[in-house]
């Protein structure tokens, strides 16, 4: 997520706890709140679409936007509980990419083009060149050219309701993936040849030989592998906050 969007969210969320866009727990439009923020539609469009994925409020049809379960402790659930996120956020989020972009991923094997391809080869140098690094940034480097990535294969597919839907799920990842890489939970750099580069290179192969089905697999693959890696991760960072041997 990008500054300036990270702040109209958490704009947006603070006067969703202060209630002063609150009425009887439902909100103003888009259009009204884009005013209330001076910002434009789209950019809180964006906003909305990241609070609605966390929680924090509802589209109810034609009703309008709606705080969700305003008795939930103020909506500790939240941004700022942001630290507790890995624990109880990536696995479900992970559900959901797998369910998005495994497919995606096959379509982009059928629609890509070669632009697409060159973009999707750029990342993998970017990667490589990570491995090769010894910097302290090379983690948050790391996160960063993977978001790329995912983009890449996402928009790749040239379905446009499908790179929307996935432009609200992708500030989720990008933050997650920041405050992961913050507290030492990503992959240890010796497994980054097969774990970050590897992977990456199966997708971009299928998709270059327009292999639908390898294409879904590799990326579902990637994503379960990633998922069970990081909450293994997550557990046993827990493990050893509480004076737990990891298991």
């Amino acid at each position: 997520m990008n500054e300036s969007r990270r702040v109209l969210v958490e704009k947006v969320y603070a006067a969703i706890k202060d209630g002063s866009i609150v009425n009887d727990g439902k909100l103003p439009t888009e259009r009204e709140m884009a005013a209330l923020m001076t910002t434009s539609r789209t950019s809180m469009r964006e906003a909305l679409i990241v609070l609605e994925t966390l929680g924090i409020i509802e589209v109810r049809g034609k009703q309008g936007l709606f705080v969700k379960d305003p008795g939930m402790g103020r909506l500790t659930q939240s941004l700022d509980l942001y630290a507790t996120w890995p624990a109880d956020v990536i696995p479900k989020v992970f559900q959901v990419r797998i369910m998005m972009e495994s497919p995606a991923a096959g379509l982009a094997a059928l629609n890509r083009t070669d632009a697409d391809l060159a973009k999707m080869n750029e990342c993998l140098a970017q990667f490589s060149r990570i491995f090769a690094a010894e910097g302290p940034e090379a983690g948050r480097e790391g996160a960063h050219w993977n978001d790329i990535f995912h983009r890449i294969v996402i928009a790749a597919s040239h379905n446009e309701v499908l790179i929307r839907m996935h432009e609200g799920l992708s500030s989720i990842i990008e933050r997650a993936m920041e405050s992961l890489n913050r507290n030492g939970l990503t992959t240890p750099r010796p497994q980054w040849p097969e774990r970050i580069l590897g992977e990456h290179e199966q997708i971009v192969r299928a998709i270059r030989e327009r292999d639908e089905a390898g294409a879904r697999e590799a990326m579902r693959k990637h994503l379960e592998i990633s998922a069970a890696n990081l909450e293994k991760l997550c557990q046993d960072r827990e493990s050893a906050l509480l004076g737990f041997p990891a298991g």
